[in-house]
């Protein structure tokens, strides 16, 4: 018996239609996109070339979308736009059919359509607010539909299968939407356990055929066993490294948000489990796709974490159209509902401001898509001319194979057929060892190594582009050398022999987590293998959380030092100790044979290193074969004067006024370095320097120059001051115990002389 009183045939009847007619307009997935460069847009278009071009994944690329992704986000460059929209109608067929036949055959609720419908409106942002994702997360949000029918329906065998093919096919579109709906296929067989024996018994031998379909789907796309477990083994790799690495923003707020609906989703799911509802079945096999999409969520909260609310809409909108609604023991149901509902509003509650007509847009584009694919073509092609490589360079790359590092594909449209893709065509994304190593493989296999590289210094996060590849960084600079600069970018070309050919072992030396370690002296170029071990805690907070950043710091005597956030997993494959470019300048002079600032100290700090071992091991490999050229002593030329135009305004960003007229200012030791920052400019004529060096202990240490000069320029009404700041920074560690005397001098605009600050300060750490 049901709660409400039942409705006139025609008005329930009409009812029905309109629910589920809006549930089925507003969720229209169809979409098509432009080409557009950047960090994004770059691996979508890649994905449709690969698909074009027959780059193979598994053996050729590996990414977080496989061999049919590109159906997810079709645009010029790749297979006809037909084949995407066409794939994404499919399944919003699939939806539509599924729903007409719950509302008109199975007749669930009227209150279950209308819950379920408003339910997909607080989450509709998953199917349109995710750049390029979308697609993918309806299929699955379709295959949990599936799932949801199979609970009680007489035919539940065949919505099962359903959904245990559409995860094995998303295996093939992403492969965390894969694992994600194959993780409710997984719970749903243990689950029904405690109803029904034999359906759990038939559920898991239909689940079992999973592996058996997702391997049947990628044969027939690549047929290679071993292309198969490389494209598995890579994908985890990508998966799993995400939440140790791909943290970044603070997320605390989300995080309680996230906690308030788990425990809401909680209260649901043990009120139907009390009430022996069928529906726990689908309540439980939720748990898992929602685990997913929270970690998902919260290592980058700034752009995902709305994914884990509106996927929490979902499930909830999924659990309740499938949960009868009757007269007994309905208090605890109500209470649980309204529990829920006091959990997302709060998160999606703009959501509801929505309207279906603005979706239901797609079936315009599935109208006139042959309209919109000449639309397409046409602002793609002036995207990427808007954006190419300079004609000089491409002029160079003309008849030759050649690769892109970091990440800019979008730059070998015009010599597609040439360009010959990173196995992670993202370096960003190689952050594991086995990945970084993939990739460094493919840098030193002269039958597929590209003949050039093109190389610009971009990397995402404050991290450093060769820093974070480190194995890769090592074949670069084995296997090419420096041919040539355009602009922003840095072309290398592959040698006839490799640049050394053996590594000889230093020693393996330990050190406690967060001690700097010193290179022993050498003339040749060092490698540190840095090996963390995962903590117990670190290990727990990977698999449920995220990992802080783990950060690194090189440093020389000079004051000369690299910092950047690093990931931890691909340090064992080798820091450059003494050679480290800290910018594309410096990276040309060490490919050509030139001398640059050299380091010999390195610090790993940051709160993620709390979750790995105290012990640290670092191997020290030196490059025997090799000479590193020795920067002559800085010459500032003969002594013009001390002036008062060079001032220190910051000290480990203190304000220097904050001291007073201090005999000696003392550095707190918990501030690990020591930066000091101002301005330095010529007076006569006023008009920049050529360089800065700090003068510690009456020893010159360079600084970094031409830097904003907060608001110098303005107060004097010079524009030509405007980058005169500089900025030093040195570990506190390398300072020895006592006083140190620091002043400023800044070399000449023609650098025939130099000038002394008139100011002095007196440091010493605490």
């Amino acid at each position: 018996m049901t709660m409400l009183r039942p409705l006139p045939h025609w008005l329930d009847l009409a009812l029905r239609a309109l629910i589920c007619g809006y549930a089925i307009l507003m969720a229209v997935p169809l979409r098509y996109h432009v080409v557009q460069p950047g960090l994004d847009g770059s691996w979508a278009y890649a994905l449709n070339a690969f698909a074009a071009q027959g780059v193979r994944h598994g053996v050729d690329v590996a990414f977080t979308y496989g061999p049919w992704g590109y159906l997810a986000f079709p645009m010029p460059g790749g297979p006809p736009l037909w084949q995407g929209l066409a794939a994404q109608t499919a399944l919003w067929v699939a939806y539509a059919l599924v729903l007409i036949s719950l509302a008109f055959v199975r007749r669930v609720g009227l209150i279950n359509l209308f819950l379920f419908t408003a339910c997909v409106m607080a989450g509709l942002g998953a199917f349109h607010n995710f750049g390029y994702a979308g697609p993918d997360l309806f299929f699955s949000f379709l295959a949990l539909l599936l799932i949801g029918c199979a609970v009680e329906s007489p035919r539940w065998r065949h919505y099962f299968a359903a959904a245990v093919a559409s995860g094995a096919a998303l295996l093939l579109v992403k492969l965390s939407s894969g694992i994600l709906v194959l993780s409710a296929v997984a719970v749903f067989p243990c689950a029904v356990w405690f109803l029904d024996r034999t359906k759990a018994r038939q559920a898991a031998a239909i689940a079992a055929a999973a592996p058996l379909l997702f391997a049947a789907f990628f044969l027939a796309h690549a047929p290679s066993a071993a292309a198969l477990g490389q494209y598995l083994r890579a994908g985890m790799e990508i998966t799993s490294g995400y939440s140790a690495v791909m943290s970044e923003g603070e997320n605390g707020e989300y995080l309680l948000s996230a906690l308030w609906i788990a425990l809401a989703y909680g209260v649901l799911t043990g009120v139907l489990l009390w009430q022996r509802r069928a529906s726990a079945i689908l309540a439980l096999a939720c748990v898992g796709p929602l685990f997913l999409e929270f970690k998902h969520s919260m290592v980058r909260p700034s752009g995902h974490v709305f994914l884990f609310f509106f996927f929490s809409a979902f499930a909830v909108g999924l659990v309740l159209l499938f949960t009868r609604f009757e007269k007994q023991n309905w208090r605890p149901l109500a209470i649980a509902v309204i529990l829920m509902a006091a959990a997302l509003y709060p998160r999606l509650g703009h959501m509801f401001g929505h309207s279906a007509l603005v979706h239901a847009g797609g079936l315009r584009v599935l109208a006139g898509w042959q309209a919109a694919a000449s639309g397409a073509e046409a602002a793609s092609q002036a995207a990427l001319k808007a954006n190419s490589l300079p004609a000089g360079l491409l002029a160079r790359l003309d008849g030759h194979t050649f690769s892109i590092f970091p990440w800019e594909i979008t730059w070998a449209a015009p010599q597609l057929q040439n360009y010959r893709p990173f196995p992670v065509f993202q370096s960003y994304q190689a952050y594991t060892a086995a990945l970084d190593e993939w990739n460094a493989r493919f840098l030193r296999d002269s039958a597929r190594g590209p003949e050039f590289l093109v190389v610009d210094w971009q990397a995402i996060d404050r991290r450093h582009p060769m820093l974070d590849v480190p194995a890769t960084h090592l074949a670069m600079f084995q296997n090419y050398r420096a041919a040539g600069r355009f602009g922003s970018h840095l072309l290398l070309q592959r040698m006839a022999a490799p640049r050394y050919q053996q590594l000889r072992s230093l020693g393996i030396h330990k050190i406690r987590r967060g001690q700097p370690f010193r290179a022993p002296p050498s003339q040749h170029p060092l490698i540190a293998r840095v090996r963390l071990t995962p903590s117990l805690t670190g290990r727990l907070r990977n698999l449920f959380y995220r990992l802080a950043d783990v950060q690194i710091l090189l440093s020389g005597e000079d004051g000369t030092g690299i910092s950047a956030r690093v990931p931890p997993g691909v340090l064992s494959g080798g820091i450059p100790l003494n050679f480290t470019a800290s910018d594309l300048d410096s990276f040309q002079s060490i490919l050509s044979g030139q001398a640059v600032a050299s380091t010999d100290g390195m610090e790993l700090f940051g709160d993620g290193l709390e979750s790995f071992a105290e012990d640290v091991l670092i191997e020290v490999l030196e490059l025997p074969e090799l000479r590193l050229p020795q920067p002559p002593p800085p010459d500032p030329g003969p002594e013009a004067g001390t002036v008062s135009t060079l001032r220190f305004e910051w000290i480990n960003q203190r304000g220097s006024s904050q001291y007073g007229a201090k005999e000696t200012i003392t550095i707190p030791a918990a501030d690990r370095f020591l930066t000091l920052s101002g301005y330095a400019y010529d007076a006569a004529p006023v008009a920049r320097g050529s360089a800065v060096y700090i003068e510690m202990d009456g020893k010159l240490r360079p600084a970094e120059y031409g830097l904003p000069s907060h608001g110098i320029s303005i107060v004097l009404g010079k524009p030509e001051l405007e980058l005169c700041g500089f900025r030093w920074t040195t570990p506190l560690w390398r300072l020895p115990a006592g006083p140190h005397v620091f002043r400023i001098v800044l070399i000449s605009p023609g650098g025939q002389r130099h000038y002394v600050s008139e100011e002095t300060i007196r440091l010493q750490v605490q």
